[in-house]
């Protein structure tokens, strides 16, 4: 008792035999948490600047050392803490300094972690899902599948009569190296990181891709092997890459239209293959320059529009001085005369109007479809208004509208409003029947674009928009009750219950014949709530609302349930062009875990700056002290 009396006195007093062991310890940790913390603040400025950390040398101090080092030299120049650091360093008082590429690695993945955590921890909350996938090739040719997922996240408010927050999140998880590219790959690719991730695939509830047919396939793609798995995880297809495919659909119906491409291009490689050349462009256009063209891209055609429609007389004019300036090389010469005779042709000025009013009206929708809040029935109502209004610009009176408007354009060219006759000399064919009657070609060239380029390009839009858009019409259709609640009250019991019963089938397992939904109290509820809430609330408001009030559970899960299925991939698109930026020529060597690792700073940037590395430091930093040798 005197023992332990006397140990419990010098504990109270600080002078037993190990205290100052003890007391060094502690100061070695909070030097250790504290230079931590610049260096996680250094790491988490270059991951969100997707800058390179690394120079041709790892040594203080040294030219070409990189921006890592760089940053920890010009911090030491203002703070005490760090400028302490470098000078133990310098002194060789300290050998394990910690700058080094292995210390970088390690506070990346810290916080990568970390950030992954609280967006799992986000995702199991909101319990229902949605995938949104895309692939690209990285700068050393390995296929990086990106993994957003979508699904709704509830924050209570402060105060019980207070709204909880609701918000529509689509948050980035990583990338993934994908060696077999089939359905049959990509699929168990997927399965296993929902298994390393702990996410059950029961909960998912849509899927997300683009429209490559190892992805959209009907018997073997990725979203007909999940749905084998799961009923319940419909698949929506990307409303961005279906426009793409509707103007690269129409961009190849006929010669016209894929030669009139072809000459942009064509335009574009011989500018932009000489600084003389793009000097004389600039010299005439000062404001807009010719833009390339892209397969995968189709807002590039855009683009690539946008300066022959506004200022295709200097462009024409550029070419003539090219190819009538001695400077130039002969080929380059020739080369422009004909590229200039191709742009002084009234049909060349008529498809430039028909396709620039195809193109702006489908870019004014595609800016709208990439926003991650749009509800479905305002995506097929805009694709409805698209589809009505190139059926009425395929009218003879649209088509005496498209040459009015090319008629200006031919007055600033200079050129005759007119079609230039066309003579070809058609083989005779030998007839097999007597009843055969050969065919009466279209010999009036104005009739001839009319019918061969002016109706084919409009009738293959408006068959593509219709083909591609009945599947999101099939989704629309089950949840379309639900995007405007108020209407419900003036709806018969009798077509209420159907509308919920259909739902109801549509969210039942058919393998465990298990429904997220009682589409009949789904209709009891329904009926109490819609006379009660206002006619200005969104879907989000309403969910708000019954969560706040703790009623209506099945009214929470089908909107839940409705406003997680994904409209478009353009958070996956947008993940690539980080991906892009970190990864590239000069980084080629860097290795996969801390390519994630910088990407989940670079696209969760903001949920980097909410963590509080206290904690986690001061576990770092222990175990680094732990490291010191006492005397």
């Amino acid at each position: 008792m005197g023992n332990w009396t006397e140990l419990l006195t010098r504990l109270g007093s600080g002078s037993t035999i190990d205290h100052s062991y003890q007391r060094l310890l502690a100061t070695e940790t909070q030097h250790w948490q504290n230079v931590l913390q610049r260096l996680v603040a250094i790491v988490q400025y270059l991951g969100k600047q997707c800058l390179a950390f690394r120079g041709s040398s790892g040594t203080l101090y040294s030219e070409n050392n990189g921006n890592y080092l760089k940053l920890v030299e010009m911090m030491a120049t203002f703070d005490s803490v760090m400028q302490s650091h470098l000078k133990k360093i310098q002194n060789s008082e300290i050998h394990q300094h910690y700058l080094g590429k292995d210390i970088q690695n390690e506070l990346i993945g810290l916080i990568s972690k970390e950030i992954r955590r609280r967006i799992l921890r986000l995702l199991k909350d909101a319990k229902y899902y949605s995938i949104i996938l895309d692939c690209t090739p990285d700068i050393t040719l390995v296929e990086q599948m990106t993994m957003v997922f979508r699904f709704v996240s509830v924050k209570q408010g402060d105060s019980p009569t207070a709204n909880p927050e609701i918000h529509i999140e689509e948050r980035f998880l990583g990338f993934l190296p994908v060696h077999n590219s089939s359905g049959e790959g990509l699929t168990e690719a997927i399965l296993n990181e929902l298994e390393m991730l702990k996410i059950p695939l029961s909960d998912m509830r849509g899927q997300g891709y683009d429209n490559g047919s190892n992805m959209k396939g009907k018997h073997s793609g990725v979203q007909k092997r999940i749905m084998d798995l799961n009923s319940r995880a419909f698949y929506v297809p990307c409303r961005a890459h279906s426009l793409n495919l509707v103007v690269n659909d129409a961009a190849m119906c006929c010669r016209d239209a894929s030669t009139f491409f072809g000459i942009l291009q064509k335009i574009y490689v011989f500018l932009s293959g000489s600084t003389n050349r793009w000097d004389v462009l600039k010299k005439h256009v000062s404001k807009l320059t010719v833009k390339p063209l892209s397969d995968t891209r189709w807002s590039s055609r855009t683009d690539a529009i946008w300066p022959f429609r506004f200022h295709v007389g200097e462009v024409y004019d550029t070419l003539i001085e090219i190819g009538g300036d001695m400077n130039f090389a002969a080929l380059a010469r020739i080369e422009a005369s004909s590229l200039a005779k191709e742009l002084n042709k009234f049909k060349f000025l008529c498809l430039i109007i028909l396709w620039f009013n195809i193109l702006s009206r489908i870019n004014s929708v595609s800016k709208v479809l990439q926003s991650q809040s749009i509800y479905l029935p305002d995506v097929v109502e805009l694709l409805e208004s698209i589809k009505t209004i190139f059926q009425s610009y395929r009218t003879d009176d649209g088509f005496e509208d498209l040459l009015k408007e090319a008629g200006e354009l031919a007055v600033e060219m200079e050129i005759d409003p007119v079609f230039p006759p066309q003579v070809h000399q058609t083989r005779k064919k030998k007839r097999l029947f007597l009843y055969e009657v050969p065919d009466d070609p279209i010999l009036e060239p104005k009739n001839k674009f009319k019918v061969e380029c002016f109706f084919t390009i409009l009738d293959t839009t408006i068959k593509s928009v219709h083909e591609r858009y009945e599947q999101l019409k099939f989704h629309s259709t089950h949840f379309q009750f639900l995007y405007d609640i108020h209407k419900l009250k003036d709806v018969q019991k009798e077509e209420l219950l159907q509308f919920c019963m259909e739902l109801q089938n549509v969210l039942t397992n058919v393998k465990s014949k298990e429904s997220d939904v009682d589409g009949r109290q789904l209709c009891e509820e329904l009926a109490v709530l819609a006379p009660v809430i206002k006619p200005t609330m969104t879907p989000v408001d309403i969910l708000a609302y019954a969560v706040r009030n703790g009623f209506a559970p099945n009214v929470a899960i089908a909107l839940r349930i409705m406003l997680t299925l994904p409209i478009t991939v353009a958070t996956g698109e947008r993940s690539f062009s980080k991906l892009k930026i970190i990864k590239n020529y000069l980084r080629s060597s860097m290795s996969q875990e801390r390519l994630v690792g910088l990407a989940m700073i670079a696209i969760e940037n903001r949920t980097a700056q909410e963590i509080n590395f206290e904690t986690l430091l001061k576990d770092f930093a222990n175990a680094k002290a732990r490291k010191v040798k006492f005397n």
